[in-house]
């Protein structure tokens, strides 16, 4: 598990790190390359914050890497049964724990509307075990100098243990420097 960690940890900081400066394109003359924003549902849970680097672009295609994190509930203190909406899991409804997030994507588009393909994996952390699920990423984005805004899906996903997807449509927006 530490493994895991640290070479997650190792590519994100290579990822940021190698970002080249001389972008071209409409994203470094009319927006920034970086991204803090917050994301609802989809692949954080209820909530996640996220840090974003776009690293490589051209006039219509650039790529971009994604770390956040979000935090794991203990469900069974409700009795709501209504809140039940993310991980179908009954062995291991009362861990909590933080998540973190990581994609992948490529973006295509003209002016500050791109369409959105890549891959993700969100790593949990629970008290007991950890666990991750890997998906793949569709969406529509808009991006300019000030922000950026996702909608996303997560069509169906991979993981090593039995859990349901719930939450296949996520929402983000934030600010870009």
């Amino acid at each position: 598990m530490k493994y895991k960690i640290v070479t997650l940890v190792i590519l994100t900081l290579f990822n940021l790190l190698s970002a080249q400066d001389d972008l071209t394109g409409l994203i470094t003359k009319s927006s920034a390359r970086n991204n803090i924003y917050l994301s609802f549902a989809g692949d954080g849970n209820l909530a996640a914050l996220n840090y974003e680097r776009i690293f490589k672009n051209t006039e219509k295609l650039f790529y971009t890497f994604k770390v956040g994190i979000s935090y794991h509930p203990d469900r069974t203190t409700h009795t709501d049964r209504t809140y039940d909406f993310e991980f179908d899991r009954p062995d291991d409804d009362d861990e909590t724990g933080p998540i973190i997030t990581n994609h992948l994507t490529i973006n295509y588009g003209e002016k500050y509307t791109f369409f959105e393909v890549g891959v993700g994996c969100s790593v949990y952390l629970l008290e007991d075990n950890a666990w991750n699920v890997v998906y793949p990423i569709i969406g529509i984005r808009r991006q300019s100098a000030n922000g950026s805004f996702r909608i996303f899906t997560h069509p169906f996903s991979l993981t090593n243990k039995n859990v349901d997807w719930i939450f296949p449509v996520g929402i983000s927006f934030g600010i870009c420097f």
